[in-house]
């Protein structure tokens, strides 16, 4: 399984926007960056870093309050190589307004709706395992760490709504 998809945005509150990626020697990446694979500012795979120039995937547990930068979803793949640098095409997440859609990442807490409705308002982060991204539902609530905030979803898909605080925000932080 592969990223393209798994996130996406749910309503239309963003801004589509040209960003950089970096080349593959350069960088610690080894893929192109998927179109629905969720991306922050960084300058490789594994260094988040405020005013970096280059757009990376989004790494499990992120985003970080504070320390990491979410930008938004892909609306293309990457065009970077191993030797040159690439744009992607980003729906920039606006904070608190863009709503994005992700699957829970233990689909049997969200199966009912009153189980759904217990993570109202939570505040998590991402879940990647094997390039596969969902929203992780599971880690508890830390509102000074965790930079999504669960806003409903649907237990029949299994999909949970978010929106990305604006202090782990490329729009919003003071980065």
């Amino acid at each position: 399984m592969f990223s393209r998809g798994d996130y996406r945005i749910d309503e239309q509150a963003s801004i589509v926007r040209k960003a950089l990626t970096e080349d593959r020697t350069t960088s610690s990446l080894t893929r192109v960056i998927y179109a629905g694979e969720p991306v922050q500012i960084g300058t490789d795979s594994t260094t988040p870093a405020a005013g970096a120039p280059y757009m990376i995937p989004l790494t499990d547990g992120k985003p970080v309050i504070g320390t990491d930068y979410f930008a938004g979803i892909p609306v293309n793949d990457s065009d970077d190589t191993s030797s040159a640098d690439g744009e992607i095409t980003i729906a920039l997440a606006i904070p608190s307004l863009t709503v994005m859609t992700a699957k829970g990442s233990t689909p049997a807490n969200i199966d009912t709706q009153s189980e759904l409705d217990a993570y109202l308002f939570d505040s998590v982060n991402a879940n990647v395992a094997a390039l596969v991204y969902t929203i992780n539902e599971d880690e508890g609530v830390d509102d000074n760490v965790h930079g999504f905030v669960l806003i409903g979803g649907n237990y029949v898909t299994k999909e949970m709504d978010f929106t990305v605080k604006p202090l782990a925000s490329l729009l919003g932080s003071n980065n």
